[in-house]
């Protein structure tokens, strides 16, 4: 990680009763431990060596170090440097930490995480005769057991619902995955229906998330087309004249003709 090195900026302190200025290496591992102080109060455990989650990380929860305009690397007096580049790199890590942002990363880690996928996106498309149902998968990818609280509509459309099983609340165990499924029973037809699915959990970066899912309900549309728009002409007493008459389903679903008068 990168800290102020500057002495002309560095960290202010107390030395033999007066205000000083330090920097350097040992003037930026007191504030780290500090940092890492916090966070260990914050998951409610001892993070422990967590080099291997910085990693994980990737870059996320610090601020990039670049280096100025002209600047290339670090050599000073002679001796060669390590050059400064966008993410990891050999002078600053992987930057200097944005507290939140990095807290935020480590309780992915540190504790239950959701994550989900859906089927089809909960994308219902036309729905022609009855319900349709479409699935979420509900993942832990934490540590620790992650409590379903609820899963519900809370916006949108009537016509879709959560079914009531598997009954909630409910604990997922780490790297396990529970079902929900979604239920969409439109009541009207040509019109794109959307609601908002919402799952409430302990995850404590999102303890809230909301997905969006739509459809709509389709029916068959009857379209007739006649001969000569209909026009017999003439036709003399007692004979006939018979003209075809096409029935054609312009709609998306099936079209059922009972009778014809």
């Amino acid at each position: 990680m990168a800290a102020n090195a500057s002495p002309n900026s560095g960290y202010p302190f107390i030395l033999g009763g007066g205000p000083a200025i330090a920097n350097g290496t040992s003037a930026s591992a007191p504030p780290w431990a500090g940092l890492v102080a916090v966070f260990n109060a914050a998951v409610g455990e001892n993070l422990g060596f967590i080099n291997p989650v910085i990693y994980a990380l990737n870059g996320s929860g610090f601020r990039d170090i670049l280096p100025e305009p002209g600047a290339s690397d670090n050599n000073f007096a002679g001796v060669a440097g390590y050059a400064v580049t966008p993410g990891w790199d050999a002078v600053t890590g992987w930057g200097s930490p944005r507290g939140v942002a990095l807290l935020n990363g480590l309780k992915h880690f540190f504790g239950p995480a959701i994550a989900v996928s859906m089927q089809d996106n909960l994308r219902f498309g036309t729905v022609c005769v009855g319900q349709k149902y479409l699935v979420i998968h509900v993942y832990n990818v934490g540590n620790r057991d992650l409590m379903i609280l609820s899963v519900l509509r809370v916006a949108g459309s009537i016509d879709f619902t959560v079914l009531p099983a598997p009954a909630i609340p409910l604990a997922i165990a780490p790297g396990a995955q529970v079902d929900f499924t979604v239920a969409f029973n439109p009541t009207t037809t040509g019109v794109v229906e959307v609601a908002t699915i919402q799952i409430i959990s302990d995850d404590p970066v999102t303890p809230a998330l909301d997905l969006t899912t739509e459809g709509r309900g389709g029916a068959g549309a009857l379209e007739t087309i006649i001969a000569d728009t209909g026009e017999f002409g003439d036709c003399c007493v007692g004979a006939h004249r018979d003209e075809p008459l096409i029935l054609h389903n312009k709609g998306p679903c099936s079209l059922s003709v009972t009778a014809g008068l």
